[in-house]
């Protein structure tokens, strides 16, 4: 699922503290349960030119404005001048009818509810604030909302989420000394949330208004999947049946999309299937795709071959003989196929993704998802060489162990992590010596990106500074 993030805060207007509301939103993501099915685009200062661009390019599933509102006057964007200019509903609407395919537009900015209600007309879900708004209550909202999405919850309740994520943000003593008392708690007295810092989400207005956890069925087949899991005693074999009848719907087409995945997420959750089960149906569903894929185009051929021999007195005889005897061809599996046909199609990504996971498998760490410093011993150098094989091979070289293993062996590198990290662009250091790593999104999945890049997501997820520089520790022992 891709989020845009646009900001404008154009010279004259209050200064906004933009760059802690998207890295409050990035760092939610990154420890989010579905952290690696999201991407956070950021397009910042935009003007109109620059918001329409954003949108044909990114082709986002949320779209997030942060920034100023002046009520019916419209969003405050940047102008040609440098200026603040005001972008109304109208001229909004009219943008977001072209991009139906956006879900979710989230205006957190002050008296944005007017453009709302005109965006609304055109995109399922729309979320403004009525009035003025404080930045530490706009930042919190957006940090509750994404924490919700992040762990599959529904548009709906990521929205009540941020809503509480305002109340705690805002909550304070009111002066009461602390120190050495008991604050003895009023509920009759407790104040509700003010009425000008209540967000407002609006629904289009359709006969069936979808959601992200919808899919394109008919009405029945959503009547009947609504009742069997309003079912209290849904067994798990029916649990099981109805996710793997969604993976098929949803390979049907021979590629799963990000928001996809989203909707799988979310359905696993709902559905109460462990996510071992939930990937190992996807696996099953994948190969037998691919299998079939396969098998098809190894039957064109085969029939391709017979056409060109000659037909002689209308009888095709096909004859595979070495001395004196019939020699059986064997097709062989690659050891890790579903890995190769990813690196086949370029899907960097998900061939990230695939490593990552056949690592965690080896290592019996696929439940955690994550590698500790003694974790990476158990992964045979056979086992790291065969995958590096593949990456070097489909990528030219570009990406693999062996790379990033000469990167890391490097004069200009040396076997420091913070010039390693720069180098690949993993991320980069702060003053304090930490460091900072980037959201993993689209971009990262490239060949213009640094050599070495990839394999990422086996250090990514769960790692910090010892597990990395015992994944190159390993990588050095393992390969020549």
């Amino acid at each position: 699922m891709k989020i845009l993030f646009l900001s404008a805060n154009p010279p004259g207007t209050a200064k906004l503290d933009l760059d802690k509301e998207v890295s409050k939103i990035e760092d939610g993501l990154r420890r989010s349960k579905l952290r690696d099915q999201f991407q956070l685009k950021s397009e910042w200062a935009v003007d109109s030119n620059s918001l329409r661009r954003a949108l044909l390019e990114e082709t986002p599933d949320i779209v997030h404005f942060s920034g100023h509102g002046e009520g019916q006057t419209g969003l405050v964007l940047v102008g040609q001048d440098g200026q603040p200019k005001p972008a109304t509903g109208e001229a909004l609407s009219g943008l977001f009818k072209q991009f139906p395919s956006i879900k979710c537009v989230l205006l957190n900015a002050c008296y944005a509810e007017a453009q709302a209600e005109a965006i609304v007309q055109h995109i399922d879900y729309v979320i403004g604030m009525k009035q003025s708004v404080r930045d530490d209550a706009a930042i919190a909202f957006a940090t509750g909302f994404y924490d919700g999405l992040g762990y599959g919850k529904s548009i709906d309740i990521a929205f009540e989420l941020g809503r509480n994520a305002i109340q705690f943000e805002l909550a304070s003593f009111s002066g009461t000394k602390r120190a050495g008392k008991l604050i003895p708690v009023d509920l009759e007295k407790v104040e509700p949330l003010p009425d000008h810092l209540i967000p407002v989400l609006l629904k289009k207005k359709t006969e069936t208004t979808e959601s992200l956890t919808n899919h394109t069925t008919s009405s029945s087949e959503r009547n009947s999947l609504s009742e069997k899991l309003r079912k209290d005693d849904i067994t798990k074999a029916e649990a099981l049946k109805i996710y793997r009848l969604r993976v098929q719907e949803f390979l049907a087409d021979f590629k799963l999309t990000q928001i996809e995945k989203f909707q799988l997420a979310i359905l696993a959750n709902v559905l109460g299937l462990p996510e071992t089960d939930a990937n190992q149906i996807l696996q099953e569903e994948q190969k037998k795709q691919q299998y079939n894929a396969q098998s098809a185009t190894n039957r064109q051929s085969w029939f391709t071959k017979i056409d060109k021999l000659k037909i002689i007195s209308g009888c095709v005889a096909v004859l595979i003989a070495s001395a004196g005897s019939f020699l059986v061809y064997k097709q062989t599996t690659p050891k890790y196929d579903q890995l190769q046909t990813l690196l086949e199609n370029e899907d960097w990504k998900s061939a990230d993704d695939e490593t990552a996971r056949i690592m965690w498998t080896i290592a019996d760490r696929q439940q955690e998802r994550s590698l500790r410093v003694e974790d990476f011993e158990k992964i045979p150098c056979s086992d790291l060489r065969d995958i590096d094989d593949l990456w070097e091979k489909y990528s030219k070289n570009h990406f693999g162990f062996d790379v990033q293993k000469r990167i890391w062996l490097s004069s200009d590198v040396n076997s420091d992590l913070g010039k390693f990290v720069d180098r690949v662009e993993w991320g980069q250091r702060q003053e304090d010596g930490s460091f900072f790593y980037w959201l993993m999104d689209e971009k990262s999945f490239d060949l213009s990106v640094p050599a070495g890049k990839l394999p990422w997501a086996v250090t990514y997820y769960g790692g910090n500074d010892d597990t990395r520089n015992r994944y190159m520790s390993r990588l050095i022992q393992c390969l020549p």
